[in-house]
């Protein structure tokens, strides 16, 4: 497959293609795009048909998905408190909220 070369703030979708080579995934679709935001080069598969939207859904999902790894293992390890009882695991989930509240306030600060 030829590579695709684009410029900052370029996209290019394609229309219904079989993804894979040992067990082809049919009726998949490709998204490219150079993110202006990020300088970034970003390839998406979708089993659906894409568009520019499809793009800002994966940000808003790759978001949530980098929290919930700070949660479990990258940041705050929640799953290795062990913790049952509900109202110290209430507790502890205030606490990381309010930290993650000051570390992203911090993180403003610091962008101005």
């Amino acid at each position: 497959m030829p590579s695709v070369q684009l410029q900052s703030g370029q996209a290019y979708f394609t229309l219904s293609v079989s993804v894979g080579r040992t067990k082809p995934y049919p009726n998949g679709y490709l998204a490219f795009a150079h993110d202006k935001q990020s300088s970034e080069a970003w390839t998406l598969v979708s089993d659906e048909p894409t568009n520019l939207q499809t793009f800002a859904q994966y940000r808003l999902r790759f978001c949530v998905e980098e929290s919930f790894l700070d949660l479990k293992s990258n940041g705050f390890n929640l799953e290795a408190s062990r913790l049952r009882d509900k109202f110290a695991l209430s507790q502890l989930c205030g606490v990381i909220a309010l930290t993650m509240l000051f570390l992203v306030l911090q993180g403003v600060q610091l962008r101005r």
